[in-house]
């Protein structure tokens, strides 16, 4: 009898450190993905500041600060132009996202699994040309078709077309004192800007 009650008695206190050991390392893994999560909400918000404290200083992030720049920074445009630049700046900020899995690497090193659902800007972009240059070989005078009101109204007609597609990746977080912060690297910043940085890598 008294081996019986030490035999369940050690089963319970088995079952009750398996049940913390369960509840620490998934309250853990939650927490790393609300890092993800807040920084992919503050990005949608256009809270592009906020969202840098959520990033590891390396060469990624400095990029990732440089894209959104790119897509802030509307100076000296005429109107038509700024018109193309808001409707990229919308599409780029209006994605979804799901946050999947999580896999230790180290003890201060994770991946987490993550699907952007975005518009392929470059889509658009490479239509719009294809478009001019057809209308340019029926006719030859390229001034009806290349003017920047009808480049800015045809790229704005096929964004508007785009259904979103889904990428995948993965983002690495890395623990910086008590704190997890992302450490972008070129997969992060692929699938955050992949039709962007089609764009403007074509156009460079």
């Amino acid at each position: 009898m008294i081996k019986s009650n030490f035999i369940k008695k050690s089963a319970s206190f088995v079952a009750v450190i398996m049940l913390f050991l369960f509840t620490l390392i998934s309250c853990g893994s939650n927490h790393q993905k609300n890092v993800v999560d807040d920084f992919l909400n503050h990005l949608k918000d256009g809270k592009f500041e906020e969202s840098l404290v959520y990033l590891s200083d390396n060469e990624s992030k400095e990029m990732y600060v440089k894209y959104i720049e790119s897509l802030t920074s509307m100076d000296d445009l005429d109107d038509d132009t700024k018109k193309i630049y808001d409707v990229v700046k919308s599409k780029v900020m209006d994605f979804t996202y799901s946050i999947g899995e999580s896999q230790d690497i180290t003890d201060d090193r994770i991946k987490i699994k993550v699907t952007i659902n975005n518009f392929n800007l470059y889509d658009a972009y490479k239509k719009t040309l294809q478009h001019i240059l057809s209308e340019v070989l029926v006719d030859q005078d390229a001034s009806n078709v290349s003017n920047t009101e009808n480049i800015s109204n045809l790229f704005i007609s096929y964004v508007e077309d785009l259904k979103r597609e889904s990428n995948n990746g993965e983002f690495t977080l890395i623990k910086q004192g008590d704190n997890w912060v992302i450490e972008l690297d070129d997969e992060a910043l692929s699938i955050l800007f992949s039709s962007y940085l089609d764009m403007i890598n074509y156009l460079n």
